[in-house]
């Protein structure tokens, strides 16, 4: 909808973004993979707020043990009404998962998450 903030560069669809939304206020939201990574060295993503919903942090995560336990990468974005970019820093040799996980402190804010690029090291 007009109310997403997408990635707009060179090598953008500009078409679709990952909308996050939780079920009411107070309540934090979240994405992650349903597959694995070996040797992950960092990811990239666009993220804003939906519409003017502003006041969530997102914070990424990840996990060696197929979700059963997730660490925090201790790597926080301010969640803003225009789409910005973040790269979080995982440097896992084991197979990970990642999750994105959307705090939100009392609106219940809307968020997107777009244009996600994984990078594995050699």
């Amino acid at each position: 909808s007009a109310s997403d903030k997408h990635y707009t560069g060179p090598d953008s669809n500009d078409i679709w973004c990952l909308r996050v939304k939780p079920t009411s206020a107070r309540e934090n939201s979240c994405v992650y993979t349903n597959f694995t990574f070996e040797n992950l060295a960092y990811v990239d993503f666009y993220y804003a707020a939906y519409g003017s919903y502003t006041g969530t942090t997102l914070k990424v995560y990840y996990s060696i043990d197929n979700g059963a336990t997730w660490v925090y990468t201790n790597q926080s974005f301010a969640v803003g009404s225009t789409s910005t970019y973040g790269r979080a820093y995982i440097n896992q040799t084991a197979a990970c998962m990642v999750k994105f996980v959307f705090e939100n402190e009392s609106s219940g804010a809307t968020s997107s998450l777009d244009q996600i690029s994984f990078f594995v090291s050699e």
